[in-house]
């Protein structure tokens, strides 16, 4: 057997050049140009998804358990950051929870919302309970709606802008006595008589008494008094109230002009 021609070499090497081994099964990879074969890495897709997959679980492996991670960058899989993140106590019970929930369980949810905070009636200092929302709505807190309503009079009143029972001076039932003796004992708005009325006609002050800042003289002279009825006085005395908390006194004057009077004594 002789020496092989330097054509035969050629050959060989030529085709050893172009075989090359997959980096995951040493299968040769061949068949392919040298530019194309020498980007090529792997026999098939298959074998370059299974390296990845077994390179990877060699290098991203958690600190804390051991398991493969989901990026190369973590440090620990999924379950161990839950775990090492810092915990809150739950609402309800206290027990451990994520910061991102409130309430470790639908049950300590709605066991909270239905708590309730005990208090004292602010009229007779009796027990009660309150939701949490009611004990930062309101202020004060009471066990009946009677309660309430005794303890909202006078100066604890909302709408209390000091008192309005001010003394009409003397000899006020004599001044009140010519009043209705002038109105012909009529009420000078609906036309109803004292008979009719049940009691005797109410003496009122058209400007407020207040109004005079204690200048009785002028506040009890007879154009500014007027006979009404119990029904008219009581109109006429919730409105100037309205009117007086609001601060609208054009509607009320209004009002007052609407009043007939007469001079005449």
């Amino acid at each position: 057997m002789g020496l092989p021609s330097s054509r035969d070499c050629f050959c060989v090497l030529h085709s050893r050049a172009r075989m090359k081994r997959c980096l995951h099964c040493n299968a040769v990879i061949s068949g392919e140009k040298p530019s194309a074969l020498a980007k090529r890495k792997f026999c098939s897709t298959s074998c370059h998804y299974r390296y990845k997959l077994e390179r990877r679980s060699e290098r991203w492996r958690c600190v804390m358990c051991g398991q493969p991670t989901r990026h190369a960058w973590s440090t620990r899989c999924r379950r161990c950051s839950h775990l090492a993140r810092p915990r809150l106590p739950c609402t309800h019970c206290g027990s451990p929870i994520p910061p991102w929930r409130r309430y470790c369980s639908v049950a300590c949810y709605g066991a909270h919302k239905r708590r309730r905070v005990l208090t004292k009636c602010a009229q007779c200092d009796k027990a009660i309970e309150r939701f949490p929302a009611q004990m930062l709505r309101n202020k004060r807190h009471f066990c009946s709606a009677r309660d309430q309503d005794l303890f909202q009079r006078g100066e604890n009143h909302p709408y209390f802008k000091g008192s309005t029972d001010q003394p009409r001076g003397t000899g006020w039932r004599l001044i009140a006595s010519k009043i209705r003796d002038r109105d012909g004992h009529m009420c000078r708005r609906c036309g109803v008589l004292e008979t009719d009325n049940g009691r005797r006609l109410s003496i009122d002050h058209i400007i407020p008494l207040r109004e005079f800042n204690g200048d009785l003289l002028r506040a009890n002279s007879h154009e500014n008094l007027i006979s009404l009825c119990a029904l008219c006085h009581g109109l006429k005395t919730t409105a100037e109230k309205r009117r007086w908390h609001k601060g609208d006194s054009d509607l009320y004057n209004a009002f007052v002009d609407s009043l007939p009077v007469t001079t005449t004594c």
